[in-house]
């Protein structure tokens, strides 16, 4: 660090025409800081725009969820009728079948 520091003295004390260029950009980059208004660009070229159009749009809420539908009188199950998969003969039947060979 202490050679880094030392360089950049004798640079400076080397060569004034370094030194005049170094005063020049410290001045401009100051000039530049004060003429830098709501919709300009600093002389750098590399800022962020603070602009209002260029600003993030403020929050608004989300909507509502969506309510839940209701089912119809017409669709609702104690209005249809049973679904009779079997007859009371057929499962009577089925299970003399598949378990005759048991005993109880």
């Amino acid at each position: 660090m202490d050679c880094k520091l030392c360089f950049d003295q004798w640079k400076k004390t080397a060569d004034p025409t370094v030194q005049k260029l170094e005063e020049a950009s410290e001045i401009a980059d100051q000039n530049c800081l004060k003429n830098v208004g709501d919709d300009e660009v600093s002389c750098n070229g590399f800022s962020t725009p603070k602009a209002r159009r260029f600003r993030i749009p403020e929050r608004i809420p989300c909507p509502p969820a969506p309510k839940k539908r209701r089912l119809s009188p017409v669709l609702c199950s104690y209005h249809r009728p049973a679904v009779s998969f079997f007859t009371h003969p057929e499962l009577e039947l089925f299970f003399l079948v598949a378990l005759h060979d048991i005993r109880v």
